[in-house]
């Protein structure tokens, strides 16, 4: 749900500071590190120019960020390209991609439908791309983030993904972020570790009610 992500996103090391992600691999301990030493990131560049010295990174859902050197762009495989313009257009942009960068987010909201707002994927198409686009690109030394749900705490479309023939998992969780309160924020948080137990980035989040139409606060 872009239209409230373009703020501040933090990148948690852990969900919880008392347990330790399952596997102890040399890339779960580097996923663990915040990218420059700095948790605080950006989903898009609006906040860059005026935080700049208190981000470690920043990303605007493409495979390569540009404009803001200053700050490591993360990227992403945003969808299939079959989900809207800019879909298609960030699709083309991965196929074309010949950098293996450091930390590569997995799907945007591939359980939701709107046309360039969400993905819209279903699982086993999610599966191939996956095998096919961004588990090479781990296997060459990319830092995988996991596809981003929209139903948050609801979801079940990860659970699924996760139980498939992945030729390579994430390394870290990415979630999103969109409740009312501080309660429903702590309950997104501890599905996302109690169910995958591994570090989490919270890569967008804003005061909006994921029920009932993502009504803003």
């Amino acid at each position: 749900m872009v239209a409230y992500a373009h703020a501040f996103v933090c990148a948690l090391a852990l969900a919880s500071a008392s347990p330790t992600p399952n596997d102890n691999s040399p890339r779960a301990a580097a996923a663990l590190s915040p990218p420059n030493g700095r948790k605080a990131g950006s989903a898009g560049g609006r906040a860059v120019p005026f935080w700049k010295d208190h981000l470690g990174w920043w990303y605007d859902w493409t495979p390569k960020p540009s404009g803001h050197d200053e700050v490591m762009g993360v990227s992403m495989l945003w969808g299939s390209g079959k989900n809207g313009d800019q879909d298609a257009k960030r699709f083309r942009q991965f196929q074309q991609l010949k950098d293996v960068p450091k930390y590569l987010l997995g799907f945007n909201e591939p359980d939701c439908s709107g046309r360039d707002v969400s993905s819209n994927i279903g699982v086993d198409d999610a599966v191939k791309l996956w095998n096919q686009y961004i588990a090479p690109k781990g296997k060459q030394g990319s830092l995988l983030g996991s596809p981003s749900m929209c139903t948050q705490k609801d979801e079940s479309w990860l659970q699924n993904f996760n139980k498939k023939q992945l030729d390579r998992s994430w390394d870290f969780t990415a979630i999103h972020v969109y409740k009312p309160d501080m309660k429903g924020v702590q309950a997104d948080i501890d599905h996302y570790w109690n169910t995958y137990k591994k570090p989490i980035w919270v890569t967008e989040f804003g005061c909006v009610y994921d029920q009932n139409g993502f009504k803003p606060c």
